[in-house]
């Protein structure tokens, strides 16, 4: 993360007092090992499509990460990740929760609120994987005039419902939520939690908190 780790202390110490998590990626535990020693309880690992190949090859995890990874890990998913899931949950213990990041396009909900068939595609082939939590996260669209979340969290709460499947994921919203009446709309509109962009707050490029 960018900001170094006086800015890194400042928002873990935020994130116990609020009874939060902070997302970091591999890079950040590599980088901040010892200030994050024994704080794993208030992360989550962000792990990029590249970081689960090489953690298939062979890479060792950082030192902070090799007797304890945080309870919860986030997973950016692309057709290789979704294919070796049976490898990629041997990473981790059984006690981990993983979460499937999924980066929501304009192609991927349609005008009427609902997935479309490649992603509907994509949602199913979820079903039956390791994940228990999906995170819906967009970047803000210039044309619409706000983050696609917007339109994905109702679009895939609804999908589950109708699969009768509601109970089998919670949904984490990602993207311009940056005020209470944000959380609050989202969390109405189908999530269970949201994350609050660090970029949103400081207008660099910063970690996620998850609420």
């Amino acid at each position: 993360m960018d900001g170094g780790e006086n800015l890194l202390e400042a928002m873990l110490e935020a994130a116990e007092e609020m009874g939060t998590r902070l997302t970091l990626r591999l890079a950040d535990f590599e980088h901040y090992g010892s200030t994050l020693r024994d704080k794993t309880h208030h992360l989550i690992l962000r792990l990029t499509a590249k970081d689960i190949k090489e953690l298939l090859a062979g890479k060792k995890w950082p030192p902070t990460l090799r007797d304890q990874t945080p309870d919860l890990v986030e997973i950016e998913l692309n057709h290789e990740a979704i294919a070796r899931m049976d490898e990629v949950k041997h990473l981790f213990s059984e006690s981990t929760i993983l979460c499937a990041v999924l980066s929501i396009k304009k192609e991927d909900i349609d005008s009427e609120l609902r997935p479309t068939t490649a992603f509907e595609k994509l949602l199913t082939s979820l079903f039956s994987s390791p994940f228990d939590v999906l995170c819906l996260t967009s970047d803000y669209d210039r044309e619409k005039g706000y983050y696609l979340t917007t339109d994905a969290v109702p679009a895939v709460h609804r999908f589950l419902v109708e699969q009768k499947l509601r109970h089998r994921f919670s949904i984490l919203a990602s993207g311009g939520i940056r005020s209470a009446a944000d959380a609050q709309k989202t969390i109405q509109r189908g999530a269970n939690g949201i994350k609050i962009d660090w970029a949103e707050i400081s207008q660099g490029n910063g970690a996620p908190v998850s609420l």
